[in-house]
């Protein structure tokens, strides 16, 4: 149990640092582990690779946590409207430029786009559901997350843990047991 930092002192955050080193280790093993998408039955590899897939797959939701995390508080540091510019210069620019380089090299090199029909609602769409590139699929979902976080953030610190608990109960109800039951 970490115990709470002094008064004008930053709180330890060295255990999200190695979480983060360790989780990016994570990613790259599972970009490197495409074979698992290929299932083969009588091959001996894919069950490694599944095992890889299985053990790392904590990765992308341990970034999302971590990036909950480190923002949860940043009405202490900054402004709502400074947090949203630095969402948009620090995620939602590089998206939007690297996805349209995407609709780019898939009409130019790999040549899987007919130019005619690239148009706004093609481009919006293409972007909107990160379809341009395959890598891209958690984008729209860490802008929700950007989204929510000053609604979560408003929430008094001393409550966080009750209704966080609560939200988290509820969700898992709505979202996972009821559809399953």
């Amino acid at each position: 149990q970490t115990m709470a930092p002094a008064p004008g002192s930053k709180p330890d955050t060295r255990y999200l640092t190695l979480l983060s080193v360790v989780a990016c280790i994570s990613v790259v093993t599972l970009h490197t582990n495409n074979c698992f998408w290929r299932f083969s039955a009588t091959e001996t590899y894919w069950k490694t690779a599944n095992i890889i897939e299985s053990v790392l797959y904590y990765a992308v939701p341990a970034f999302f946590m971590i990036s909950g995390a480190t923002l949860m508080d940043y009405a202490d540091r900054y402004s709502t409207l400074d947090y949203f510019r630095k969402r948009a210069v620090k995620t939602v620019l590089p998206f939007v430029f690297w996805s349209m380089m995407g609709i780019v090299f898939s009409i130019f090199v790999l040549k899987t786009v007919d130019p005619a029909l690239v148009g706004k609602r093609y481009i919006f769409n293409a972007v909107a559901d990160a379809q341009t590139v395959s890598y891209y699929w958690f984008f729209p979902r860490l802008f929700r997350a950007y989204l929510s976080i000053p609604l979560l953030a408003a929430v008094d610190k001393n409550k966080r843990r009750r209704v966080f608990t609560y939200l988290a109960v509820v969700g898992y109800g709505i979202n996972e047991l009821i559809p399953f039951v």
